[in-house]
């Protein structure tokens, strides 16, 4: 059992999430001979991305559309005291009209996402405009359910489905979901990173539990060749399981992980970083978190208290 405090726990979770985003940033979709051109091979600190990236307007140290939608979530889990369908899609219908009319709030958002977004935006039922894609992007901004929900297993399985549902309704999409969320919520629980993982996958139903099976009994190997046989796109199949990999290779080193999941080019960097920096930030804590990390990161201490406010919010609601 995990000794830590759960606000710890809490803010380590949120804040784990947007380093890791932001540390894989700029190598988001990058080829190997760039990351060599640009970062000497290996990136193992906030970086500016190339001037031809998505994310070339973004400093170091700021994060992508995947903590945007993620301080989405947790903003409308705080404003209703729990999940509210109609409230969050609004919000994430909003979200994809500014990406598309705003300079630069943009930040390499996902298509999926967008796509409902705007059909949200525009009018459409928000139980009805979710896409049938296998893509990572619902995943990537559950976390604050993991928080918020984190003694209400029963619950916790119904929103995380339906955040998933507005934007992707893929089985595997949906299952990725409810996967990482359920970990996250076992997590600040204080059980240990075997017995969350064993428990989150138990009432998955897609085939990407093969896929999870897969890294957990090759968690020894380095993340760099489990990636080429899992590989590391925007694929549910693949960046999920590739976080969960860094996560349980390097169990009680956030560093490590975050910093794996962001050289882990091509590839969907960020997006895997963002949930590995996730996992273990809700299994080690805020204080395991490098402080260079925090003080340069954008927007930390507004996601430490949203940590604590999901917290607080969750043991007393009951919803």
């Amino acid at each position: 059992m995990n000794n830590l405090s759960t606000i710890n726990l809490a803010k380590g979770c949120l804040i784990g999430a947007a380093v890791g985003d932001a540390l894989g940033m700029p190598t988001e979709y990058i080829s190997k001979h760039q990351l060599q051109s640009f970062y000497k091979g290996r990136i193992e600190s906030y970086q500016k991305a190339n001037n031809n990236h998505p994310c070339a307007h973004l400093k170091p140290g700021q994060y992508t559309d995947d903590t945007q939608q993620l301080i989405l979530l947790a903003e409308s889990l705080v404003a209703n005291n729990g999940f509210n369908l109609l409230d969050f899609s609004q919000r994430i219908g909003q979200w994809a009209y500014e990406c598309q009319t705003i300079p630069g709030y943009d930040r390499f958002s996902g298509g999926t996402s967008i796509s409902a977004g705007l059909a949200i935006y525009n009018g459409s039922n928000p139980l009805k405009t979710g896409i049938n894609r296998a893509t990572c992007g619902s995943a990537m901004r559950v976390a604050p359910l993991g928080i918020f929900y984190y003694d209400k297993p029963q619950k916790l399985d119904t929103v995380a489905a339906d955040s998933s549902l507005i934007t992707h309704n893929h089985p595997a999409a949906i299952d990725s979901a409810v996967f990482i969320s359920k970990t996250i919520a076992s997590l600040i629980n204080g059980a240990g990173s075997k017995e969350s993982i064993q428990e989150a996958k138990s009432t998955l139903t897609s085939n990407l539990v093969k896929i999870l099976d897969y890294v957990f009994e090759n968690k020894e190997k380095e993340p760099a060749l489990i990636a080429k046989e899992v590989g590391a796109s925007e694929s549910t199949y693949e960046t999920v399981p590739m976080a969960l990999h860094c996560f349980l290779h390097s169990p009680l080193d956030f560093e490590q992980t975050v910093v794996n999941a962001a050289n882990l080019v091509p590839g969907d960097t960020d997006s895997i970083a963002c949930i590995a920096g996730a996992l273990s930030g809700a299994y080690n804590g805020l204080s395991s978190i490098p402080t260079r990390f925090i003080t340069a990161l954008e927007d930390y201490l507004y996601l430490s208290e949203l940590g604590e406010k999901l917290l607080h919010l969750g043991g007393t609601s009951k919803k």
